[in-house]
């Protein structure tokens, strides 16, 4: 906190209980000993102001800015705190027991020895902040998204902690529930492996096996199939198209069969969606197969009567990754467009280390399955010295599938990108020029061949072997690749 100049609040300043202090600025005061419960404070300002002592118990803080503030020894009890803002804000001994916190942003704050028993926290946005020793004894937090923030000897165990994501996070001398576990999301192995854990109100004690096993048995006992998936989907990071896809079978069982979900759960699917997305993580076939399984139950279960209490859930989710498709496909076209899709080229993809199936072998399985319109197909030249450099002769449309089944499969842009670059150039500056005019336009045309194979990738599951051929290629490390007119002299 910089050093600021806080002038003591008068006594008309905050003088009443019941009173009504709604959208009222209140900038560098030191505000102490004051009594304001039941009140409005209705999108009100507190900026660079020292808070002490002050009760704010049973009163309407919707829409109120904290900024740049400290908050010591104050209480919000049974206080609603709905879209409201935290924003560089320490706050210390303070009870904020049976209060209603829902859609609030938490940006750069600490709260510290602070007590939440019996509150609802839900659907709120914490970014680079830190919890110390806090109670939360009796609380519910559910769809919670954390990013960039610290939990220190937090005790998250006597309490419901549910649906929760973690983006780039922190723990240490953290408890948590192991039922929790399958209801959150963003855990490193690391981070699993040094929590403490009770179940059903015991600790779980020092596990005879591994946690994870531990955990994953105790799932598979207890009929926590979507839970498991989860956490599968969570901790296995080399396996998201095979995860997330039964994911998705498992949500269209358990709704087409009106089996146990919730919608919280599909609201918490949908936020994960988002952080693989954003983590470049997200495989672009698991994607267009869940919108599949999900458009199937609202077009032809919304009779049911787990579809009643879940539909408004479903079209929501339906509904983004519609979004987050369109712009993944954008994004991906509009470095990958701009070409004579039948130039041959010559292909050469470098790895770390060997791998099991050819790259030209798995160009050809694409084609093969998913072309119905002819391509050329890619041809083996020869490997060449310098960690695995593999020679091809191909088609610039052969390239660019496998470019989408890597992009597909691994939810990543980031492959191949010396490609892309020598696609712009390869025939010529006028080509060049038109890949830079297609590239800036707000929507990509997709290549004909490519409607056809999405067409047919958007109603089924992709085929193992080339999902376990493009990982094989993904875990052996793709350095780079590069693409150059065939000289049609040299001896093939």
């Amino acid at each position: 906190m910089s050093e600021i100049i806080r002038h003591i609040a008068n006594d008309k300043i905050l003088s009443k209980t019941s009173s009504d202090y709604s959208f009222t600025s209140y900038l560098s005061l030191h505000i102490k000993q004051k009594y304001v419960n039941q009140s409005f404070f209705k999108g009100s300002i507190f900026r660079d102001c020292l808070i002490e002592n002050v009760i704010f118990d049973r009163s309407d803080l919707d829409g109120v800015h904290f900024e740049n503030c400290i908050i010591n020894n104050s209480t919000f009890l049974n206080t609603d705190i709905r879209s409201s803002i935290f924003s560089k804000t320490k706050v210390t001994n303070c009870a904020f027991d049976l209060s209603f916190i829902n859609g609030v942003l938490i940006n750069e704050c600490e709260f510290v020895k602070c007590s939440f028993q019996s509150a609802h926290i839900s659907d709120n946005i914490v970014v680079n902040s830190k919890f110390c020793n806090n109670d939360y004894t009796g609380c519910t937090q559910i769809l919670m998204q954390y990013s960039l923030t610290e939990f220190h000897n937090e005790p998250l165990c006597d309490c419901s902690y549910y649906q929760i994501v973690f983006e780039n996070c922190i723990f240490s001398e953290t408890i948590i529930n192991v039922d929790s576990l399958g209801q959150t999301f963003g855990l490193k192995v690391i981070d699993i492996e040094n929590m403490k854990y009770v179940i059903r109100g015991k600790a779980l004690g020092e596990p005879k096996a591994n946690i994870i096993d531990v955990v994953k048995d105790i799932y598979k006992k207890m009929g926590w199939e979507f839970y498991h998936g989860i956490f599968l989907l969570n901790i296995e990071t080399d396996k998201t198209y095979v995860n997330l896809v039964n994911i998705f079978d498992i949500l269209f069982d358990k709704v087409t069969n009106c089996d146990y979900i919730i919608k919280d759960d599909i609201f918490f699917l949908k936020n994960i969606i988002i952080i693989l997305e954003r983590n470049n993580r997200l495989p672009l076939f698991a994607l267009m197969y869940g919108l599949n399984r999900i458009q199937d139950i609202i077009i032809n279960y919304n009779t049911l009567s787990s579809y009643k209490l879940l539909g408004d859930a479903l079209n929501i989710l339906h509904n983004d990754m519609s979004i987050i498709m369109e712009s993944m496909l954008d994004k991906f076209l509009s470095q990958s467009i701009g070409f004579s899709d039948e130039e041959i080229v010559t292909f050469k993809i470098r790895t770390k280390d060997s791998i099991s199936v050819r790259t030209s072998d798995i160009i050809n399985n694409i084609i093969e399955t998913y072309c119905d319109d002819y391509i050329n197909e890619a041809i083996f030249v020869k490997y060449e010295r310098g960690s695995i450099i593999e020679i091809i002769i191909t088609a610039v449309s052969s390239v660019f599938l496998l470019q989408l089944f890597i992009f597909g499969v691994n939810g990543c842009l980031i492959q191949l990108t010396e490609t892309k670059e020598r696609l712009k150039v390869l025939v010529g500056k006028n080509k060049a020029n038109t890949y830079t005019k297609i590239a800036k336009l707000p929507s990509q045309n997709m290549p004909p061949y490519l409607k056809n194979i999405l067409t047919k990738v958007f109603s089924t599951t992709i085929d193992q072997n080339i999902v376990t051929a493009i990982k094989d290629l993904n875990e052996h490390m793709v350095i780079d690749a590069n693409i150059e007119k065939h000289d049609k002299t040299e001896n093939d």
